[in-house]
């Protein structure tokens, strides 16, 4: 059974938006062969810097050893730490009947 996520980022400035946007679409092929399926992101009408992420993945294992690797490498670590004004906050989401 396939897992939704949701993501909030918010970001320092938008310098750091084009910045994780830049990322999260140069890691869709990676991403895509570790369980990632589809994603759809937004921004916030209200506040630019508020990036909103709907993920879906194969199984939320497939998630967790996907991000495993990711936050293994320290660049990627480094730049997240850099462009979020506060750490990212992750939903996932079955669906009601």
């Amino acid at each position: 059974m396939s897992q939704l996520l949701h993501i909030d980022f918010y970001l320092n400035d938008q310098a750091g938006v084009e910045t994780l946007i830049d990322f999260m679409t140069s890691s869709r092929t990676d991403m895509e062969t570790q369980g990632y399926k589809e994603i759809a992101h937004y921004v916030d009408q209200d506040n630019p810097l508020h990036l909103v992420y709907r993920v879906e993945w194969t199984s939320r294992d497939h998630y967790d050893k996907a991000m495993a690797k990711m936050f293994a490498n320290q660049e990627i670590a480094t730049m997240l730490n850099t462009v979020l004004a506060e750490p990212a906050t992750s939903t996932f989401l079955d669906k009601m009947d």
